[in-house]
């Protein structure tokens, strides 16, 4: 026979086991709320920053592109920099929590140069100006990353977004 005590003690175990059962649903229906709820940029809203030698530049993407279409490409906005300089290019949170790439192209192919960041690596790389072992100059610089937006009927859909600037080197 089971005694009263043992059944008192089972039935507060299952009772909390229920209040635990409750509690964890109550806080995933929040956090899914939240999540469905949270106010994401689209792709055309997201900026990066590049600045060089005391001057800064809020740059727009270039192109905005669904997998398989062809992409409409904006105007390249330009930023001076002198021979010893470095191009600093800062992206923010938004492209900072997933895969992001810095592309430096050259005038000279053999120096261009690739480099990849995993989430939440970095918000920030550079790029120098020249590159003494080719003696090439920085023509263009470009930040390429995927982020969800939303398609014409209102579908979250991915889109590759690439921001470009053109470097002018002083002499």
């Amino acid at each position: 026979m089971v005694s009263s005590r043992t059944r008192m003690k089972n039935a507060k175990q299952i009772g909390f086991l229920a209040i635990a059962v409750v509690i964890v649903l109550v806080a995933t229906l929040v956090f899914q709320q939240w999540w469905g709820d949270r106010k994401q940029r689209e792709p055309e809203e997201v900026s990066i920053t590049v600045s060089a030698a005391g001057q800064s530049l809020e740059v727009f993407p270039f192109s905005i592109c669904e997998p398989g279409v062809p992409c409409e490409e904006a105007e390249v906005p330009e930023i001076s920099l002198g021979k010893d300089d470095s191009l600093k290019v800062t992206v923010p949170e938004d492209v900072a929590d997933h895969d992001w790439t810095l592309l430096k192209i050259y005038d000279d192919p053999k120096a261009n140069d690739e480099q990849a960041f995993g989430p939440h690596e970095a918000t920030e790389a550079s790029a120098p100006a020249m590159v003494e072992e080719y003696e090439s100059k920085l023509v263009v610089c470009e930040v390429t990353s995927i982020m969800i937006g939303h398609d014409d009927e209102g579908n979250e859909t991915p889109y590759r977004v690439t921001w470009s600037v053109r470097a002018k080197i002083n002499d």
